[in-house]
Formats: structure tokens, sequence, C-alpha cells
């Protein structure tokens, strides 16, 4: 069942539009655009996970010091300096790349896509390995 809404502004001289409002809809079945849209949301989660909504919003300092030395990282969950976010999103970067050569050397597996396979599964665990272990247990307090 189609309702339709009388145009109430036609009295005062105001006309009706005739367009229509699309939502687009990419081709998925061509790969390079699988490709792009891939890259596109990895890069984007990528860069949101880092922290740079906190950055935004509470301008936070770009180094501390500790002592009479310059410290990169606030101890504690609920802080962070702009070095910190930007050492974290270095290593999000990537880790995205590793997941980019994990998924383009599967498509078709080769010698030199195995060797790319390889490599973006180190980097991926390497930039898991930094930022789970290394940077969040010294947030936390557990190394030093």
């Amino acid at each position: 069942m189609r309702i339709k809404v009388p145009w109430i502004l036609r009295f005062i001289g105001i006309h009706k539009p005739n367009y229509r409002l699309t939502v687009f809809k990419p081709d998925f079945s061509k790969p390079e655009i699988r490709f792009w849209a891939t890259i596109i949301l990895l890069v984007s989660a990528a860069i949101l996970f880092s922290g740079i909504v906190y950055i935004v919003v509470n301008l936070p300092p770009a180094l501390i010091r500790i002592g009479s030395a310059p410290g990169y990282f606030i101890r504690g969950l609920d802080q962070e300096t702009s070095s910190e976010a930007l050492i974290v999103s270095t290593f999000m970067l990537l880790g995205v790349l590793g997941v980019l050569f994990v998924r383009r050397s599967v498509e078709k597996m080769t010698e030199e896509d195995q060797l790319t396979f390889i490599l973006g599964l180190v980097l991926f665990f390497l930039s898991f390995i930094v930022l789970t272990y290394f940077l969040y247990n010294y947030k936390l307090g557990l190394i030093s």
C-alpha cells in the first residue's frame, strides 16, 4: 500500500522537487572494488581504534615528564598522550597491512605469495603482541 502525502508548500509558491535520494551501491563482484573497500574499512577502523576521538575531544599533552626524562605513556587506562596514540595507530596500521598481505596472498597461492602470506602473518602478530602484551601491560603497571 502506497501512501501519497500532499505537497503543502505549493500554496506559497514552493514547487515539489523531482529528484529521489538513493543510496550508493558499489558493485562488489569486481575484485578491485572489494580490495579498496577492504582497505578503506580496515584503515578507518585502525585509526578510530587508535584513540583519535580521545585526542580530538580532550587535547592531551604530547609527552609527559617522568623524573627528568620525557615519557611517552601515561600509566592507567583512562589517560593517553598524543605520542602514545601515534605509536598505537602505527602498530594498528602495521596489523592492517599484515591482514591485507594475508588476504591478497590467499587469493592465488604461488611461491612469492607464500612469502607475502608469511610476512603478513609476522606483521599482524608483531603488532598484536606489541599492542596487547607490552603496551597494555605497561599501562596497567604490570611491567616497567
